[in-house]
């Protein structure tokens, strides 16, 4: 039986008793889980100041073996059946831990729905790094920084690849040349490695304006009416009820509340040639495309949340689209922008063309 390791022990702060409130919440959690609460195989706790961490089983496996996932302990590490107090032996196979119970005794293990295991001065982490991207003045690459703390010593990769201490160490900031997937993770001795920080950074080229003499205000506005919407894709099968010029981009163009969908399209016009950032939030799904390129990609059944994307405009107009739905339940639109690194404002409705 196996499970991967909890994402640095978020689920507790406390020492796990099988009697206390901490228990009757576990019981719940695995026995008679609230409706829509996702119960998992394995549970973790994390006692900070003793440094020791709790593996809680809701069921103990028939071949006696416990894996956890990405977890490597020192050699001298003790592991107990928290219960009886009872030592187990283990073996450390790469970055996995394989631990080995003893035979299920019923009048010595009195648990029935919760079996804990001690992991005796182990589970500090690593503290998570903060990644800045920075693009300079006029700059289509950026520059990244990666902020340390505690002593820890950042590593990273640029290909989506885990870092490890055979990554690439962090010495002084850095420019990217083309795209990628940055990672990094932070390392310090005698402690669990920290939780890796992802970003996608992005290495911009110009897009040129178009020029567009009969260019009116307003974007053209086609809302649609469907069923089941999943996607911003499934527009294209939609029925259409409304087609109209509209100055804005509102919620309020949509022809009811649930399973509508809205598709905005024509020209946007920049004012001056920079990198500009998007910040597109929906309730569900929503797409930006600017040019032929996607820049916000926040597609999908979920609630209100925001995405962005930046893209390097050169003054002048662009093709614009934006396609949002909303399925069941609550509905949000807003799309906002910002010169990089400005922070986001309102759209204003004098950037928003179309023609006839």
């Amino acid at each position: 039986m196996s499970w991967k390791k909890a994402s640095q022990w978020s689920a507790g702060k406390t020492d796990y008793k099988p009697k206390n409130n901490s228990g009757d919440l576990l019981l719940k959690l695995t026995v008679d889980p609230d409706p829509g609460y996702a119960v998992k195989e394995c549970f973790f706790t994390y006692n900070p100041s003793a440094n020791n961490l709790y593996v809680i089983l809701p069921k103990y496996p028939s071949d006696k073996k416990v894996v956890v996932h990405d977890l490597a302990i020192n050699a001298n590490t003790k592991i107990e059946l928290l219960e009886t107090h009872q030592a187990l032996t283990w073996q450390q196979q790469g970055n996995d831990l394989l631990i080995q119970l003893p035979e299920f005794d019923p009048n010595k293990i009195k648990s029935q729905y919760a079996f804990v295991l001690k992991i005796n001065n182990s589970g500090a982490f690593a503290a998570k790094p903060i990644v800045h991207i920075n693009y300079g003045k006029n700059s289509l690459k950026p520059v990244v920084t990666i902020t340390s703390y505690e002593n820890t010593q950042a590593y990273y990769t640029l290909d989506g690849a885990m870092p490890t201490e055979n990554s690439t160490a962090y010495t002084k900031p850095f420019e990217v040349n083309q795209s990628a997937t940055l990672q990094v993770r932070t390392f310090k001795k005698d402690v669990l490695p920290g939780n890796v920080v992802s970003a996608q950074v992005k290495v911009f080229a110009w897009q040129s304006s178009e020029k567009i003499p009969d260019a009116n205000p307003g974007l053209k506005l086609t809302a649609y009416e469907g069923n089941a919407f999943q996607s911003v894709d499934d527009l294209n099968s939609a029925h259409v009820v409304k087609n109209a010029i509209v100055k804005n981009i509102s919620l309020k163009d949509t022809s009811r509340k649930e399973e509508a969908g809205l598709m905005y399209q024509g020209y946007i016009k920049i004012p001056k040639d920079d990198i500009y950032t998007f910040y597109l939030s929906s309730d569900d799904g929503s797409k930006l495309w600017i040019g032929n390129e996607l820049v916000v990609d926040n597609d999908g059944s979920h609630g209100d949340q925001g995405k962005e994307g930046g893209v390097a405009l050169k003054k002048g107009y662009h093709v614009f689209k934006l396609g949002y739905f909303n399925g069941v339940g609550e509905a949000g639109l807003q799309l906002q922008y910002g010169v990089y690194g400005s922070g986001e404002k309102p759209l204003p409705s004098s950037f928003l063309y179309h023609t006839k």
